[in-house]
C-alpha cells in the first residue's frame, strides 16, 4: 500500500532561502510513496504561477555545499488547485531523486517562476476530426496526462479520452485509484468525453 505522509510541523534544513527573480520557494506539503521507487510530492503554489496542462515545472534543491541543482518535472495537478503535484522516481546516486525522495513536510523546493513545454492537449485537438485523445505512458509519463485529466476543457473538446499506462510490477501503478474513479464517473459535471483506462503489467501476472 501507498505511504502518504501528512503535514506536520515545518522543518526546513535551509530556512534562510528567499525567492528571486528566477524563482519562487516553495514547501513540501504532501508525499506519498507508492513502491520502490517511485513517490509523488506536492508543493505549496504561488499564487501567480500559471501553467498549462500537460507542460512540466524546473524544480531545485540546494546542496549542503551551496550548489544549486535543477531538474524538469511535469505537473500533475490541475491548473486551478492550490499545490502542485510532481511523480518522481528515484535515480540511484541521483543529485536531486535520491534528495527530494528524503525531503519532509516543510523542507524547501525552487520552482521557477516560468512553466515550459509543447506536449498539451490544444495540440491535439481537430475541431471538424475525430476527437479522441490517446494518452500513452509507461511509469512516471503519466504526469501530464494526470493534469490534463484534472482540467475540465479536456473533457468538453473530446469525445474519448484513452490512457495507458505500462509498468513492469502491478504495485507501480500509480493514480489507479484515481483514473478507475474517473472511468466510473466523469470527475465535470459539463463533461463531453468517456475515459478508458488500460492497464499493462509487463513482469507479472495480474488478474
Amino acid at each position: 500500500m501507498p505511504n502518504a505522509i501528512g503535514p506536520p510541523a515545518l522543518n526546513s534544513p535551509l530556512p534562510e532561502l528567499t525567492g528571486t527573480e528566477k524563482y519562487t520557494v516553495e514547501r513540501v506539503t504532501w508525499m506519498l510513496h507508492w513502491a520502490p521507487p517511485l513517490f509523488s510530492v506536492r508543493l505549496s503554489r504561488a499564487p501567480g504561477y500559471k501553467f498549462t496542462p500537460g507542460q512540466f515545472a524546473r524544480l531545485g534543491v540546494i546542496t549542503q555545499q551551496g550548489e544549486h541543482v535543477w531538474r524538469a518535472y511535469s505537473v500533475c495537478s490541475g491548473p486551478t488547485a492550490d499545490h502542485l503535484e510532481f511523480f518522481s522516481v528515484v535515480v540511484p546516486q541521483g543529485q536531486f531523486s535520491s534528495r527530494l525522495d528524503h525531503y519532509d513536510c516543510g523542507d524547501a523546493v525552487l520552482v521557477e517562476k516560468r512553466s515550459q513545454g509543447f506536449l498539451t492537449a490544444d495540440r491535439f485537438y481537430r475541431g471538424d476530426g475525430p476527437r479522441d485523445l490517446w494518452m500513452l505512458a509507461t511509469g512516471t509519463g503519466l504526469g501530464p496526462y494526470l493534469s490534463m485529466l484534472q482540467d475540465p476543457e479536456t473533457w468538453r473538446r473530446f469525445d474519448s479520452l484513452i490512457v495507458v499506462h505500462s509498468v513492469r510490477h502491478a504495485n507501480e501503478l500509480a493514480y489507479a485509484e484515481m483514473l478507475s474513479a474517473m472511468q466510473a464517473l466523469p470527475p465535470f459535471a459539463d463533461a463531453r468525453a468517456r475515459l478508458r483506462y488500460v492497464k499493462t503489467v509487463t513482469r507479472e501476472q495480474t488478474a
